[in-house]
């Protein structure tokens, strides 16, 4: 084999590795049990959201829907403490996290409520988050996917709501 072969093949090996790097693994939407009911979940999760600046586009309490409209979060920028790359993953270019390289962050959530049988409540978390960048080219977006921290976070900052107001027993 001539080099000029040797060095497409490598090349093309090369490609085939970074384009696998750079898309993020896929996780579903998030569900947990809560013990309390779907009336107590509903509003300690909208207060939750909302202590945390996020912005409830929506509420219903009849089919338990909240979704929030777009957090937002510019370079460097934290949510909780952590950068966007914390809690999501938007794949990689280059070998570095389009999350910790974007321009903007975008974060969305809804949260569905469920009763269950026996009285508690069913929580479907569901995050749809983006990364923006600008360049010499205009803007790109990456679609990014939870790391499932930000509905991890939700369900321990409501389980600690329902706690102290004495709406859920145990954890």
């Amino acid at each position: 084999m001539n080099t000029a072969v040797r060095t497409a093949l490598r090349c093309s090996c090369l490609l085939i590795l970074v384009a696998a790097c750079a898309r993020p693994k896929q996780v579903g939407p998030q569900v947990f049990t809560l013990e309390a009911a779907p009336d107590a979940v509903f509003a300690q999760a909208i207060g939750q959201l909302s202590e945390w600046n996020m912005i409830v586009a929506h509420s219903d309490k009849e089919t338990g829907v909240i979704t929030t409209d777009q957090y937002v979060l510019g370079r460097g920028d934290e949510f909780l403490g952590e950068g966007a790359g914390y809690w999501a993953d938007c794949g990689k270019e280059l070998f570095i996290s389009r999350a910790a390289t974007a321009d903007e962050f975008r974060m969305r959530c809804s949260v569905t409520l469920r009763p269950t049988e026996d009285g508690k409540t069913e929580l479907l978390v569901q995050t749809n988050m983006s990364a923006y960048e600008e360049d010499a080219m205009g803007a790109a977006t990456a679609r990014c996917v939870s790391r499932g921290r930000f509905e991890a976070k939700l369900v321990e900052a409501l389980r600690a709501r329902l706690a102290d107001t004495g709406e859920q027993e145990g954890r």
